[in-house]
């Protein structure tokens, strides 16, 4: 077994983008509590591809207040996307007074 340390550093910041992290952090309990830690989710690309959506962790029919729970675990680590997109949500939520 490949020691955890190498995983979380060198092997896991290869993956960047949310589908990537997604299957990994399927494939065994080592590897599932690697992708929750804050290392590995300071680093996923949450867009996805700009043109067709598809990797995004948000999608256009999700409301607000469903977006600010999705990218609370991403901010709250250290993800600039997420904090970006964590900050325009929940003014969005203040103005339709979805909070």
């Amino acid at each position: 077994m490949i020691p955890t340390e190498v995983l979380a550093s060198h092997i896991i910041s290869f993956l960047t983008d949310a589908k990537d992290y997604y299957a990994l952090s399927l494939t065994c309990t080592a590897t599932r509590r690697l992708c929750k830690g804050g290392d590995v989710l300071k680093h996923v690309d949450l867009r996805g591809d700009l043109e067709s959506g598809v990797g995004s962790i948000l999608h256009e029919v999700e409301s607000p207040a469903v977006a600010v729970e999705r990218l609370y675990r991403f901010a709250s680590a250290g993800n600039l996307q997420a904090l970006y997109m964590y900050v325009s949500c929940l003014i969005l939520c203040l103005i339709l007074n979805c909070v």
